[in-house]
C-alpha cells in the first residue's frame, strides 16, 4: 500500500477530473444538507433514549461520515467541529466507559443493541403458593419486546397460552395445554420466527389469569454494529492526522488508542478463512454464526483504517482475505450478477446442532438488497481510494449490479433488480463507483436530487447527498 495521504489526493484530483463542473447544482445539495444537519444535536439525537429502548448507536454513524465527506470536500472545519462532537458522544457510550453491562453482568466492550435485536429476559409463572410452575422466554429473530404472553386457566389442570405481538399484528392461541404438554406443544419447532420458548417449572399451576409483557435483554454484539462505527471514528484520525489539524489531534490519538482496545476484545471471533463470527451464547439470534456481508464488509473499511492508523500487517492481511472471501461469492444466476445476504451456516442451515439457539434451520436463501449492500460498496470504494488490491473487476461486479437495479421508479430493494418497492437512497452510495461511467453516475446523481430536494428528507438523506458533493468538481 501506497502513502495514504499521496494517495487520498491524487484520488479527488481524479474524481475532479472525471466529474463536470455544476456550481447552482452543488450549492443547491450544500443548502440542503446544511439545513439538515444542524437541525441535528448530538443531545437530541444521539442521548436523548437510551439506545435499550431501541436507540441503535451505529445508526449515528452515517451522520459522521457525511461530516467527514463534507470536510473533505469543502475544507470548511465547520463539519469537522461538529464531527468531533458526535464521536466523542458516540464514544462515551460504549459500554465500559457509560459502565453499561450485558443482562448477563458481563462488560463487554462495544456498544449494546436497540431492543429490536435480541431475545427477552426470561420471565416466571407462580401459582398462588409462590411456586415456580411455568418459565416464558421470547426467542424471535427480532421484536421480542413487543411481545405479550397470556395465561389463562381452563379448569383442573388445563390452561390456555395467548402469544401477541403488537408490532407484527401477531396472535396465536395454544390451547388444551399441561405442565405435561407445554412444552412440547410450543417448543415442537423453535425457528427465527418462533415468538416463545417455554420451560416446565413446576406441577401446580395458578387458577387466575396472568398477563406478562416481554422485556428485552440487554446485548453487546461486538461484532456485529462495532466495525461500522469504528469505520467512522478511526477514519477521523486518518483525515485529522493527514491534515495535521493539531486543535483534532488529542481527540483523534485518544480515538486510535480505544479502537485498537475495542477491535482486541474480540480479536478471538476471527475466522482465518476470512471472517468473523457473531459472539457465541449470546440472546441473540444469530449467536454463534457467521456475520452476513454486509458487516463483513464494515470490518473490511475498520481493518482498512486501522492499518492506516497502526500500520500494523495484521490488519492488511485480514483485509485481503474479506475482500478475497467476499469476491468469490459472487455468482451468476438466471443470466443476473448476485450475491447473498448471508454465506455459511446462517446461508446453508444446519440440522440436529445444539451450538445454536435454533436446533434445525433449513437456511436462508435471501439475496442481497440494495440497503445492505451499501456497505460492500463504501468497502470497495476505500480500497480504490487507497489503491488497495484488484478493484477494478470488483468494481466492475458493483456497476453491473446497479445496471440490474435500475428502474423508472429509482433502484430496486434487491441487487437483481427485483421487489415491490426501491431502496434510492443506495443511487447516493452507487455513485462513489461511476467515475468511469457518465451515464450511470447521472443516473444516480437525478436520484438523489430527487431525494434531496423532496420535503421528506431528513437524516437518512446526509450521506448520500454528502457522497453525490464528495465525487463533484465544484
Amino acid at each position: 500500500m501506497k502513502n495514504a495521504k499521496v494517495i487520498s489526493i491524487a484520488f479527488q484530483v481524479l474524481i475532479a477530473v472525471f466529474f463536470s463542473q455544476n456550481t447552482a447544482f452543488a450549492k443547491s445539495y450544500k443548502s440542503v444538507y446544511d439545513s439538515l444537519i444542524f437541525q441535528v444535536k448530538v443531545a437530541d439525537y444521539l442521548l436523548t433514549a437510551d439506545n435499550l429502548e431501541g436507540h441503535i448507536i451505529w445508526r449515528e454513524t452515517p451522520i459522521v461520515e457525511s461530516l467527514l465527506n463534507m470536510y473533505e470536500k469543502t475544507r470548511d472545519v465547520k463539519y469537522l467541529d461538529y464531527g468531533a462532537k458526535h464521536v466523542a458522544a458516540i464514544m462515551k457510550k460504549e459500554n465500559l466507559l457509560a459502565g453499561r453491562p450485558d443482562s448477563d453482568g458481563v462488560m463487554r466492550r462495544g456498544w449494546q443493541t436497540g431492543a429490536h435485536y435480541t431475545f427477552s429476559l426470561k420471565d416466571t409463572l407462580y401459582d398462588e403458593n409462590g411456586s415456580a410452575f411455568l418459565e416464558i422466554q421470547g426467542i424471535r429473530r427480532a421484536d421480542n419486546n413487543f411481545t405479550t404472553v397470556e395465561f389463562r386457566p381452563t379448569g383442573d389442570a388445563g390452561f390456555t397460552l395467548v402469544v401477541k405481538n403488537d408490532k407484527n399484528k401477531y396472535t396465536k392461541e395454544y390451547d388444551d395445554l399441561t405442565v405435561d404438554n407445554v412444552e412440547g406443544t410450543i417448543n415442537q419447532k423453535i425457528g427465527f420466527d418462533s415468538y416463545l420458548v417455554v420451560r416446565k417449572l413446576g406441577k401446580s399451576i395458578a387458577q387466575t389469569p396472568i398477563t406478562k409483557r416481554l422485556v428485552p435483554q440487554r446485548v453487546t454484539l461486538t461484532t456485529f454494529h462495532t466495525p461500522k462505527i469504528l469505520s467512522a471514528l478511526i477514519r477521523f484520525v486518518v483525515i485529522v492526522r493527514e491534515a495535521q489539524l493539531a486543535e483534532y489531534q488529542p481527540l483523534a490519538d485518544e480515538l486510535s488508542d480505544f479502537a485498537r482496545e475495542i477491535v482486541t476484545s474480540y480479536d478471538n471471533l476471527w475466522n482465518k478463512k476470512g471472517y468473523i463470527i457473531n459472539h457465541p451464547k449470546l440472546a441473540y439470534a444469530f449467536a454463534g454464526v457467521e456475520v452476513p456481508f454486509n458487516i463483513l464488509a464494515d470490518h473490511g473499511r475498520c481493518y482498512l483504517y486501522m492499518y492506516l492508523v497502526t500500520q500494523d500487517e495484521k490488519y492488511l492481511k485480514r483485509l485481503d482475505k474479506i475482500s478475497d472471501f467476499i469476491f468469490k461469492s459472487y455468482r451468476e444466476k438466471d443470466g443476473k450478477l448476485i450475491i447473498p445476504y448471508a454465506y455459511g451456516k446462517f446461508y446453508s442451515g444446519w440440522t440436529n446442532c445444539d451450538k445454536y439457539h435454533y436446533r434445525n434451520h433449513s437456511g436462508s436463501k435471501h439475496l442481497e438488497d440494495n440497503s445492505h449492500y451499501t456497505a460492500q460498496i463504501m468497502f470497495i470504494y476505500d480500497m480504490m481510494k487507497y489503491e488497495y488490491g484488484y478493484i477494478d473487476t470488483f468494481r466492475d461486479k458493483v456497476l453491473t449490479l446497479l445496471q440490474q437495479s435500475l428502474r423508472q421508479d429509482g433502484i430496486s430493494y434487491y441487487i437483481d433488480g427485483s421487489g415491490d418497492r426501491t431502496f434510492n437512497p443506495a443511487a447516493g452510495f452507487y455513485i462513489l463507483l461511476t467515475m468511469f461511467d457518465p451515464a450511470l453516475q447521472q443516473a444516480c446523481e437525478r436520484i438523489v436530487h430527487n431525494l434531496a430536494l423532496q420535503d421528506r428528507a431528513g437524516t437518512g438523506e446526509l450521506l448520500p447527498i454528502s457522497n453525490v458533493m464528495l465525487m463533484r468538481g465544484w
